[in-house]
């Protein structure tokens, strides 16, 4: 039996996705940003390299890689899971339309039904052979 958590679960599969899209696209955005910082940090060092330390340059632009590679390691996992997360609606007819059609459900649904259906239906032949009993007559004119 589907239990309510589950339920629940399903029906924020669409907000787990628009996170993970966010913090999939942030972690692209924050590679690109130290790609370019590097980049444009060692056209600096080779216009100018009397203007700066080498040795702390190469340091730096190897602490940015690394940085930028684990970022990367991270939002590009982050995408293929997003992908792989169904819409609460595919959810829901995956996991809670087959909980609810299976047989344990509606076979005690059908006989309680099948039942009511037989009182409702005597109920009305009751009624209709007592209402002439009960019916004022109508005068003829």
């Amino acid at each position: 039996m589907i239990t309510p958590f589950e339920v629940y679960l399903v029906m924020q599969l669409d907000s787990v996705s628009c996170a993970l899209g966010v913090l999939g696209v942030g972690g692209l955005v924050f590679a690109a940003i130290l790609t370019l910082f590097n980049g444009l940090s060692q056209h600096n060092a080779n216009s100018f390299p009397s203007l700066c330390n080498m040795d702390e340059r190469k340091a730096a632009w190897a602490q940015r890689a690394a940085t930028r590679k684990k970022v990367l390691l991270f939002a590009i996992p982050v995408f293929l899971i997003n992908s792989l997360i169904p819409s609460s609606k595919t959810a829901a007819a995956m996991i809670i339309l087959p909980a609810l059609t299976s047989k344990e459900v509606t076979e005690p649904l059908a006989a309680e039904g099948k039942e009511l259906y037989a009182l409702a239906k005597q109920a009305l032949r009751d009624a209709v052979d007592a209402a002439p009993e009960t019916m004022p007559a109508k005068d003829k004119k």
